[in-house]
Order: structure tokens, then C-alpha cells, then sequence
């Protein structure tokens, strides 16, 4: 769980937290406004794009 400006911090965490738990990498990204949406969209897009096994779940407007 962070916040949308920190999503390639979040991206790492996650993964790195999956792999030594055995469990899904997930995050929660928190947008605090409208404003926040380009992050959203570059984590998607990372995402995406290296087929990263991440479950990502918008919290906010």
C-alpha cells in the first residue's frame, strides 16, 4: 500500500515481499485526487508491459 506518487517504489516492494513470502505481489495504490491519475496509468503501463504477476488495486477518486 502506497501512495501513487511512490509506484515504482511500490512496484519493487511488492514484488520483493512475493518472493519471500510465497504469496501474490499486490499493491493498493492510494490516490489523494484527480491529479494522481498519470501515476495510476504508468503503473498500469509498466505492468503491462513486462507481465509483471501484480495485482493492483486503485484506492481513491
Amino acid at each position: 500500500m502506497d501512495f501513487a506518487h511512490k509506484w515504482t517504489e511500490a512496484i519493487g516492494q511488492s514484488l520483493y515481499y512475493a518472493e519471500l513470502t510465497g504469496l501474490k505481489a499486490g499493491i493498493v495504490l492510494i490516490l489523494k485526487s484527480h491529479s494522481d491519475t498519470p501515476h495510476l496509468d504508468a503503473a498500469q503501463k509498466i505492468i503491462r508491459r513486462y507481465n509483471l504477476p501484480i495485482k493492483l488495486w486503485p484506492l481513491g477518486p
